[in-house]
């Protein structure tokens, strides 16, 4: 339980710092993590974003409608699969996204300085393991809702 406890509080450390830097820009916390996804990669689909994040679909797309009306991403649909969207992030997309983390990294800095380069290896190595076993959990549980990712 401790383990989950130190998570849990972790977790709302980083939400609340988070959300107090992101939030003068008009994003939250999950709109900005989509947003430097479809800006660090191209041509994404929702699925493809659902595969990376621990997002529930429906939340997903409310996430990138708001994306959309902000004019930061744009969705198309290829002629050759109209059941898909494809993302982009826009001009003004890529421009707020490095603004953002220019900001973030005095969060980083955080947690660069008291850690040796070794601890924080082996701590986000742990965090991908745990962000993994999630991302199982929730696959897990969405096959057996009878849930697509489209």
């Amino acid at each position: 339980m401790e383990l989950v406890d130190s998570l849990f509080q972790i977790s709302l450390f980083l939400q609340r710092s988070g959300n107090r830097n992101i939030a003068r820009f008009g994003l939250n916390q999950s709109q900005f993590t989509v947003l430097r996804e479809i800006t660090e990669k191209t041509d994404l689909s929702q699925k493809d974003i659902l595969g990376d994040f621990l997002l529930e679909k429906s939340n997903l797309s409310k996430i990138i409608k708001k994306l959309v009306e902000l004019g930061f991403v744009t969705v198309r649909t290829p002629e050759d699969d109209r059941r898909m969207t494809i993302l982009n992030s826009t001009d003004k997309g890529r421009a707020i996204i490095r603004e953002i983390v220019s900001e973030l990294d005095a969060m980083k800095d955080f947690f660069d300085q008291p850690l040796e380069t070794y601890e924080l290896e082996s701590a986000l190595s742990s965090v991908r393991r745990l962000k993994e076993l999630v991302r199982f959990h929730i696959h897990d549980s969405r096959g057996s809702k009878g849930e697509r990712d489209e």
